[in-house]
């Protein structure tokens, strides 16, 4: 049996959050998520670097939404959870 190590090459992100923040600004979430609705991020860890900097960022750039429509509680409550805070 033999050890075999994979090395992937691939463009590198200086700036990690910048880039998510770009990309959610991009979907113009403001003007298609109406009050009311509900929003769910998900997200697969499996072979991407830097997943927990890359899902708190997009959990911050889409808390403005519920500031803007006064759902700060729910939020609140959904941050807690993804924290492990009871």
């Amino acid at each position: 049996m033999y050890r075999v190590k994979q090395q992937l090459e691939g463009p590198m992100l200086h700036d990690i959050s910048g880039a998510v923040r770009e990309t959610i600004r991009s979907l113009r979430l403001q003007e298609r998520v109406k009050p009311g609705q509900t929003v769910a991020i998900t997200a697969g860890s499996r072979g991407i670097a830097n997943i927990d900097r890359i899902t708190g960022t997009v959990v911050n750039a889409v808390q403005p939404l519920y500031k803007e429509f006064g759902d700060q509680t729910k939020m609140g409550e959904i941050i807690r959870q993804m924290e492990g805070i009871q």
